[in-house]
């Protein structure tokens, strides 16, 4: 006679030796995640690695864009500033003055607007306008187009949104004329990269090409300067503003109350210069103020300082 209830018995057998109990899929479940944990710090270090590199280029591609305005003219540019005609077409097609009001100084600041072809001291636009022929945007340059943004002057690590037309905050009331400008990460040295009519040459940077600073990241704070605030952030094309040039003493990273006059970034405790001679460091966001404050300074007399961090 035929034994079912041993076949029902193999049957199970083989069932229970090909599943997995609730144990296992949970030790399973533990060590993926365990991987993971250990994998996504490595990835997010990867491409932090990778964005920082593209800035170091950014950097030095500006670097060398200012060595190449010195070597057309002479002179390294200036950050431009108001003239009697820095006027633009609004969306309307009247023309107007670009302006910020701080309500915090109770101050109307005029701004510079970019003439193409003005020499190096009647050039209201900032520096950043002035190299753009040199990083391969002379049609932009050329045109006015004010709200193309070039790669150049972002940092990866940022994540900018798109610029805005502006909208007035509680920092201030803005008159953009209904556009958006584009905007840059990259902040000249306000001891070198002066005000209009006033431009610097190599000579004059007696502490030495590669002892002084010639552009770095700007201090940010997304909650403050959001892409429709011109506060502290005023764009490329304008001349004047303390938003492409910076002179304070201070590293911080992004989101820092202290953006004001400061430089800063979004990498992981280091900021990015580039020298005048071209050549890009990146500088600990703990080095002391009378260290950076060497760095900066033109025609002070200093010892080079780039590794007194």
């Amino acid at each position: 006679m035929y034994d079912f209830s041993s076949e029902v018995t193999k049957t199970m057998s083989r069932n229970q030796r090909h599943g997995i109990t609730l144990l296992e899929l949970l030790v399973v479940i533990s060590i993926v995640g365990i991987l993971v944990g250990m994998l996504l710090p490595a990835v997010q270090q990867a491409r932090e690695a990778a964005r920082r590199t593209q800035c170091t280029n950014n950097l030095k591609q500006l670097g060398l864009a200012l060595h190449n305005h010195e070597s057309v003219h002479r002179c390294f540019p200036g950050n431009g500033g108001y003239t009697e005609d820095s006027r633009i077409r609004d969306t309307a097609g009247n023309e107007i003055e670009i302006t910020t009001f701080d309500f915090s100084e109770a101050i109307l600041y005029k701004w510079g607007i970019g003439k193409p072809g003005a020499r190096p001291q009647d050039q209201p636009g900032s520096w950043a306008f002035a190299v753009l022929p040199f990083i391969e945007y002379s049609n932009a340059y050329r045109q006015l187009a004010i709200e193309l943004q070039p790669a150049t002057f972002l940092c990866p690590s940022r994540s900018r949104g798109q610029s805005e037309p502006t909208a007035d905050d509680f920092h201030g009331s803005y008159q953009s004329g209904g556009w958006a400008w584009s905007k840059t990460d990259y902040a000249g040295n306000k001891l070198a990269i002066l005000q209009l009519p006033r431009v610097i040459r190599s000579a004059e940077i007696i502490d030495g090409l590669s002892n002084t600073i010639a552009l770095g990241e700007k201090a940010f704070n997304s909650n403050d300067q959001p892409p429709s605030s011109w506060y502290w952030d005023e764009p490329i094309f304008s001349g004047g503003s303390d938003s492409t040039v910076r002179d304070g003493l201070s590293l911080v990273h992004d989101g820092s109350p202290d953006f004001r006059k400061n430089w800063g970034s979004a990498h992981g405790g280091a900021t990015g210069f580039v020298a005048f001679d071209g050549a890009v460091h990146w500088i600990s966001n703990s080095i002391d103020q009378m260290t950076l404050s060497a760095l900066l300074t033109p025609a002070s007399g200093e010892p080079d300082n780039w590794n007194a961090q």
